[in-house]
């Protein structure tokens, strides 16, 4: 199924890559081991590797790993001839490595890498793996001349924070895309809750009591999501229970650190939410027709994950994939938030709150509705939302052209995506149990489960739900509206006509 849940490269395929190289080269890790002093962080040392004429050369160095670094990058600079990048750790194990056909590697570890930086010592080796000595200029090198970078993010607390206080922030990738912030909470107090609102970045949030969590996973309490808003609250019946003193914050983006993120947080002491984030439920409006599947296609998020939907009724009912409202039990999440985009050049912010009206597990569809606001501001009466009109019959053919729009993982230069518009064509159909699928070529990526098929009048004519194949001919099942169970037909807007035989070949 597609999924907008991000997932990481596990260690056995790091491993398993690792073996080919030693198949193939020869690993340095094989070599006899000449030690070096130890290294200074964010200092460049200039070095060279001797080259010997049958045999691969290396340069190794030593470096210490303090409970107050987050991150360390690792960079070669200036080197005429393609170097490699291995870090091993206190056993001499090898945990990450750089070995791009580059002259000059970087390698980025973090507390929540994958592998993790862990405090305690590291050995960085900058190798030549060739048995064949380097060409520079038609002279052939009898050394290797580098510069090494080891730039280390040490946060500092940012601010000194109070209930009451709010303040704009941004995560730099220089600094490992972290801040850290103190706050005092006073005695008496009977809530802390502190809220990350206004960024287009999938932050999180961490906070511990008395010392900093620099590893985040270290902390006392959490809020992490997919989502780009988090809310953490603290009481004296939570566990660990509030108590007066100092306290840490956290936040990073754990996703990405190719931009700045920009954030705001806030800190009260009371467990609603504060003043400045409850606004008026305003629903956008399309006053241009090519603008109605935009703003009627909603990125739909759960605590673990998410996909897209489609509004299909004024008064907010929501068609998606099952797979899409899931929580990590495999019951319908608890709290699954709407976002709708106003800026289709930034993700969307989650606007609503959503609850399940029907569940078809078969079929791996949801109907949702829209109930409040993202922290619970009643709709106001009449509030009518943008919608598309389903189209049952005739089924498209084989050849008509299909636009898409949804909110695939890949649609973003950071840890979240905006808004996406693609085209295709009806490749081909299948039978299921429940009725007959349609295939389509066009680019349909994780994140796109649930989003909005549509003709050339903009009508809904189903929704994509499976990629077939993730090789050089991808192909992806559109889950027509023919497919949408008969009692759920009421919820969508307009009368829907009896299914024929062709369109839906089981009842339900």
């Amino acid at each position: 199924m597609i999924s907008s849940f991000p997932h990481r490269t596990p260690v056995a395929v790091l491993a398993l890559l690792l073996g080919v190289l030693i198949l193939e080269t020869g690993s340095p890790q094989n070599l006899k081991k000449r030690r070096r002093p130890e290294i200074p962080l964010n200092e460049r040392i200039i070095g060279t590797i001797p080259i010997e004429t049958d045999a691969p050369a290396y340069e190794r160095y030593q470096l210490q790993v303090s409970d107050a670094v987050f991150s360390l990058d690792f960079r070669i600079e200036n080197s005429p001839a393609d170097l490699d990048l291995f870090v091993y750790n206190s056993a001499d194990d090898l945990i990450a490595y750089s070995e791009l056909p580059l002259f000059n590697e970087t390698l980025r570890l973090n507390r929540i890498s994958d592998p993790a930086l862990t405090s305690g010592p590291l050995s960085v080796e900058i190798a030549y793996q060739y048995n064949v000595p380097p060409r520079v200029s038609g002279e052939t090198l009898t050394e290797i001349p580098f510069e090494l970078t080891v730039h280390a993010a040490i946060p500092e607390v940012t601010a000194i924070l109070r209930p009451g206080d709010t303040r704009t922030g941004r995560l730099q990738p220089d600094d490992g895309m972290i801040s850290l912030y103190r706050i005092d909470v006073p005695p008496g107090t009977q809530a802390l809750r502190l809220d990350i609102s206004e960024s287009d970045a999938d932050v999180d949030l961490f906070l511990n009591r008395d010392t900093p969590a620099i590893d985040p996973f270290s902390a006392a309490y959490w809020a992490q999501s997919v989502r780009s808003s988090e809310v953490l609250v603290v009481e004296p019946s939570s566990d660990p229970p509030l108590r007066p003193g100092t306290y840490y914050a956290t936040v990073i983006d754990q996703l990405s650190d190719t931009y700045p993120a920009d954030y705001r947080i806030s800190v009260h002491d009371r467990s609603d939410a504060p003043e400045h984030l409850l606004r008026p439920i305003r629903p956008t409006t399309a006053t241009n027709p090519r603008d109605r599947p935009l703003q009627a296609t909603v990125e739909v998020l759960t605590f673990s994950g998410g996909g897209s939907g489609v509004v299909v009724h004024p008064d907010g009912y929501i068609l998606t994939n099952r797979h899409v409202v899931l929580a990590d039990s495999g019951d319908p999440a608890e709290e699954i938030t709407v976002g709708i985009s106003e800026n289709y050049a930034r993700p969307p912010e989650a606007r609503y709150l959503a609850e399940v009206v029907e569940i078809s597990v078969e079929r791996d569809l949801a109907l949702l509705k829209i109930v409040s606001g993202r922290y619970g501001e009643p709709i106001p009466a009449g509030t009518e939302f943008v919608f598309l009109e389903p189209r049952f019959s005739p089924v498209p053919e084989i050849g008509d052209d299909l636009r898409f729009v949804g909110y695939p993982s890949i649609g973003g230069t950071g840890s979240r995506a905006s808004i996406t518009y693609t085209r295709g064509t009806v490749a081909g159909y299948q039978d299921v149990p429940f009725g007959r699928l349609i295939k389509t070529d066009a680019e349909i990526n994780e994140g796109s489960s649930g989003g909005a098929a549509i003709d050339a009048d903009r009508r809904l004519i189903g929704l994509p739900t499976e990629v077939v194949g993730l090789d050089a001919g991808q192909l992806a099942y559109i889950y027509p509206m023919a497919a949408i169970p008969r009692s759920w037909r009421a919820y969508c807007s307009g009368a829907a006509p009896e299914p024929d035989a062709w369109q839906e070949t089981a009842a339900g």
